[in-house]
């Protein structure tokens, strides 16, 4: 069975696990799927309407190491929700680049975005598979016990809230936080 090309879209805000996310992808579909090309959407839906997805098939392992630990979002993230005039435009860009997977890396609004292209998907009888991959910071999505995002978020006030106390504790008597 071939995957076709794979597209991935960084959407929402950006949490210390988008990068990550999108580095694994990366590494495992160019050991799993040499085959297929991986395409990222620049700026997310507005990347893949305006045609902007450049093909990451072939990046370094090192530039691969190096997107995983770096801030931000690499692709480019976006807020903007899928209207139903778009549908076309999308779907002609996924036919014609051969793209049957497609990875969204985002929260509660990129999962609906995720839905919708594949219930879309399903009415054109057009063959893709939507993974989404969960980053949000909030926890809030529906039966998953926490996000990769969450933790980190975790992570960064345990941090903060140690820094402050070791700030009070070399500070002494003359300035408490």
């Amino acid at each position: 069975m071939s995957l076709g090309n794979i597209l991935i879209m960084q959407s929402g805000g950006c949490t210390a696990v988008i990068n990550q996310s999108l580095a694994g992808i990366i590494t495992s579909y160019q050991k799993i799927a040499p085959q297929s090309r991986i395409f990222g959407a620049d700026h997310g839906v507005e990347g893949i309407l305006s045609g902007n997805i450049p093909d990451i098939t072939d990046i370094s392992n090192e530039t691969i190491k190096s997107l995983g630990a770096a801030p931000g979002s690499a692709l480019g993230s976006t807020r903007r929700k899928l209207r139903p005039s778009d549908t076309e435009t999308i779907f002609n860009l996924l036919d014609r680049h051969k793209i049957k997977t497609f990875h969204i890396i985002g929260g509660n609004d990129s999962a609906t975005t995720g839905l919708t292209f594949q219930r879309e998907a399903e009415s054109m009888g057009y063959d893709l598979t939507v993974v989404n991959i969960p980053k949000t910071i909030d926890n809030d999505l529906v039966q998953t016990d926490h996000c990769p995002g969450y933790g980190s978020s975790a992570r960064f006030v345990a941090q903060a809230t140690l820094g402050a106390g070791r700030d009070a504790l070399a500070m002494g008597t003359s300035s408490p936080i």
